[in-house]
């Protein structure tokens, strides 16, 4: 019977869903700075109505969902800037590094190294026969050959450091999808029950998110509410269940390096973006890269000016004398010849062993500004000049192209934030609104209660 019992439940009704309503806006403004949280908001409905003489009766209301306000396709957005993002982010900050090592152009580089190193040949053309300008030949040689070795060992150290920085990013990403799968199966658990997991949800959302910042993932939703994740073929996360990344060991210029593999059967991780990308395009591209370079630098001044140099004559009519080691063809081997360095004496002066004649240091001199690199292109101050300048472009590149990502991750996170971000002054408008509903149905209770008392009363 539609009776005031009705009208008690309709009260009842109203208290419940309206104290809801304050309970999530409450929520909402507790959560307004924890990272990943979406706003939610309820959504009220009427409840059955119940048949009368007249038709049909309101019953009140109840609340039919809790939503969380968010936009799938700027979550997707987002996935996608952010492992450019991070892909550049690493190049930036391999680059500068880079820049670093060769420090160029400065008073203490490579490129000043062998300026002195000419000149002091220079030096030598005007003076044969000064033991000081030998010894200054020999001791910008030294210069020449330390620079060498600083660059070298120092672009050894960065790939090191790189691949261990690999190895723990991986860890870092198990960490990751361990978390994921343990939250679906928790979402999958809670939801199947009829009960709503929005903050479980944030939290994988935001783990997604971060994930996607260090490789290139894809995110697929299923129907009971868990996702799935995998790079490219390879299925990293599947409801509950995941798969774990791992290390192997590999070699790259004789050096150990760390493979990217699939843990359960050691499956080669073809990574296309995010920040591991960029370490690993540095370890394995831009570092060997720079050092090919360099030790072709190193082979060709060390043949050129042996081919010279073993040809002339000492002040004490020796040749066959090689000036640098001609073992020593890389960076990172390149040395003085034994003779050279036991004696400055052994420098060749002449090319016929007459005494005051500086032919063969001349002849030294001249391959200063022959063009003997890239493929008899360019001269040895060209070629490193080439060298330091791609540094420069592609350091500048790295930079400018994070700048844009970082853009472009701002505006769709300002766009997100527009929909799915919690706003004081709203939730405190919705709190009044549930505050004021809240008070009406009070009073709703009060005045059926009034009605009871008086039908009591007059019975």
């Amino acid at each position: 019977m539609y009776g005031i019992n009705v009208g008690f439940e309709i009260a009842r009704r109203a208290l419940l869903a309206q104290q809801y309503g304050m309970n999530v806006a409450g929520h909402n403004i507790a959560n307004i700075s924890t990272p990943g949280y979406t706003r939610q908001d309820v959504n009220f409905e009427a409840t059955e109505p119940m048949k009368i003489l007249a038709g049909y009766g309101g019953t009140g209301v109840e609340v039919a969902a809790m939503r969380r306000i968010r936009s799938l396709f700027l979550d997707t957005q987002m996935y996608k800037e952010n492992q450019g993002l991070g892909q550049w982010q690493s190049l930036d900050q391999t680059w500068n590094q880079v820049e670093m090592i060769f420090s160029e152009p400065s008073d203490t580089g490579l490129s000043q190294m062998m300026s002195d190193f000419w000149n002091a040949w220079e030096d030598l053309g005007d003076s044969t026969e000064e033991l000081a300008a030998k010894n200054s030949v020999k001791e910008k040689a030294s210069s020449v050959i330390n620079g060498f070795h600083q660059i070298i060992g120092q672009l050894k150290d960065l790939r090191r450091s790189l691949d261990t920085e690999i190895g723990q990013t991986v860890g870092e990403i198990n960490g990751y999808i361990h978390q994921i799968a343990q939250l679906n199966g928790s979402i999958a658990q809670m939801e199947a029950g009829g009960q709503q997991a929005n903050d479980l949800r944030d939290q994988r959302g935001y783990l997604t998110e971060q994930l996607s910042k260090i490789m290139n993932i894809q995110e697929v939703e299923q129907s009971d509410g868990t996702i799935s994740l995998s790079v490219g073929s390879v299925s990293l996360v599947n409801q509950s269940n995941y798969n774990d990344l791992g290390t192997e060991v590999s070699h790259l210029s004789g050096d150990p390096i760390t493979k990217v593999v699939l843990s359960s059967n050691s499956m080669e991780i073809n990574v296309k973006g995010g920040s591991l990308k960029g370490m690993l395009e540095a370890r394995d591209e831009i570092i060997p890269e720079k050092m090919a370079e360099l030790d072709a630098f190193a082979a060709q001044l060390v043949q050129s000016i042996n081919s010279v140099h073993s040809a002339g004559y000492t002040t004490d009519g020796l040749t066959g004398i090689d000036f640098f080691d001609p073992e020593g063809t890389t960076a990172e081997t390149i040395s003085l010849s034994f003779e050279i360095e036991e004696d400055a004496n052994n420098i060749a002066i002449s090319q016929n062993g007459t005494p005051g004649d500086n032919s063969n240091v001349l002849a030294i001199l001249d391959l200063r500004d022959q063009y003997l690199m890239n493929g008899n292109s360019a001269t040895f101050g060209d070629y490193y000049n080439s060298v330091i300048g791609e540094i420069g472009s592609r350091a500048q590149e790295a930079s400018n192209l994070s700048s844009n990502h970082q853009l472009l991750v701002n505006q769709i996170e300002y766009r997100r934030q527009a929909v799915s971000g919690v706003s004081l002054d709203e939730e405190m408008a919705n709190m009044i609104s549930y505050e004021h509903a809240y008070g009406a149905a009070a009073k709703l209770m009060n005045v059926m209660d009034t009605a009871m008392e008086t039908i009591i009363n007059m019975l």
